[in-house]
């Protein structure tokens, strides 16, 4: 991962219990270290992210969750 993205990755990790109490499900964009918002919607989020930050610097968006889903993605290459 990123060295910028896991800084923002913390900085969301240490606000996940304040963020849990009232933005549960809503999408938190996180960039120079700070919060910028919490958003309802994924797209509302990452427009204000980009709105903010640009193109070209980093930041994060992530839902709001108390555990976060582990997805499995299967590489079976069996092309017999």
């Amino acid at each position: 991962m990123n060295a910028v993205i896991e800084k923002e990755n913390l900085v969301f990790q240490q606000m996940l219990p304040a963020l849990l109490a009232d933005h549960e499900r809503e999408y938190a964009v996180v960039g120079d270290g700070k919060l910028l918002g919490t958003y309802t919607a994924y797209e509302d989020a990452l427009q204000a992210g980009y709105e903010k930050f640009g193109p070209f610097r980093p930041f994060l968006v992530k839902q709001v969750l108390d555990t976060e889903p582990v997805h499995f993605i299967s590489r079976d290459l069996c092309l017999t």
